[in-house]
């Protein structure tokens, strides 16, 4: 059996939670104000899950089995408990905007919020996915992904206030870069979005990946192409430095003027016939870009 809640009023819980749903399959279409004591919504069995633009959630907890939750308006803090492997402290952690412990996923859509005094959004389960087009808030952390495998999709405008932190404990975490109306940056990888091995960028999207040369190495980027740009904060930019792709293993090697290698970038795709340009980042250091037109000197564009 499932249940079904459309909420277009007021629903405050005073010491638990303002809907709690144990069935599988549980429906909450939410266009007014939801909230309780720990979660305005508890999704005991997974389930469904949107909140409209106009609409207000202090809290959602989906836990037992995957869930799916849409937000276009406001969640807010709720007072939802969590272990967290990042640190080892046991379920003492209060204030998460959205705790995923099923699985499952989460589209946070432009122009909407979610906000959590210790993570925005913290999953567990075997597969959570989370996809952020509008800006999400954590006092310790934006995200906090602790499933098995872990998805995160940035949409171009996309805000995070706080790290993104993916567990490290497992090697199957994704941060793709999603193509959108205009390009988009991603600020810090290694750094401000942390443990992500694997960082493709979707056809037809342009983005430039900010990093240092340690915060760069531990992500594969594939779908890199003409639209892309690499910024490197601390490699100082040279103009006779050189960047070779290796077609076999698809290691973009960065080299001085005497052929000495000064850092790689581990790429994924087809690159025959591309060609590799450094460029003065300014205060961000050395970009790169690809495209089909060889550099007949060093360092020259």
């Amino acid at each position: 059996y499932s249940a079904t809640v459309l909420n277009d009023g007021v629903i405050a819980g005073a010491s638990r939670y303002g809907v709690a749903l144990s069935a599988a399959d549980s429906t909450v279409v939410n266009t007014g104000s939801l909230s309780g004591g720990i979660a305005g919504v508890s999704l005991g069995y997974g389930g469904m899950l949107s909140n409209a633009s106009a609409a207000s959630i202090t809290g959602i907890l989906a836990s037992g089995a995957a869930a799916t939750i849409v937000n276009a308006g406001a969640v807010t803090t709720g007072a939802i408990y969590g272990y967290d492997t990042a640190t080892g402290t046991g379920y003492t952690l209060s204030g998460h905007g959205i705790a995923l412990y099923g699985g499952g996923g989460i589209t946070n859509l432009a122009g909407a919020s979610i906000t959590g005094a210790v993570d925005g959004i913290i999953t567990g389960g075997t597969d959570a996915t989370v996809e952020n087009a509008g800006t999400v808030i954590g006092g310790t952390r934006a995200v906090y992904l602790n499933a098995q495998n872990n998805r995160l999709i940035i949409d171009p405008g996309a805000v995070f206030v706080g790290v993104v932190l993916a567990d490290t404990t497992t090697a199957a975490n994704v941060l793709e870069l999603a193509s959108g109306a205009s390009a988009g940056t991603l600020n810090g990888l290694g750094t401000a979005y942390i443990g992500f091995q694997q960082v493709p960028i979707d056809a037809g999207a342009a983005w430039t990946i900010v990093a240092t040369e340690t915060g760069m190495a531990a992500s594969t980027i594939a779908g890199f192409d003409g639209d892309d740009r690499l910024e490197l904060t601390d490699l100082a930019y040279n103009a006779g430095n050189t960047a070779n792709i290796d077609d076999t293993t698809d290691i973009l090697t960065i080299s001085d003027s005497l052929g000495t290698g000064l850092d790689t970038v581990q790429l994924a795709g087809d690159f025959a016939g591309k060609f590799f340009h450094i460029g003065d980042a300014g205060a961000n250091g050395s970009y790169l870009t690809e495209d089909g037109t060889p550099c007949y000197c060093r360092g020259t564009l």
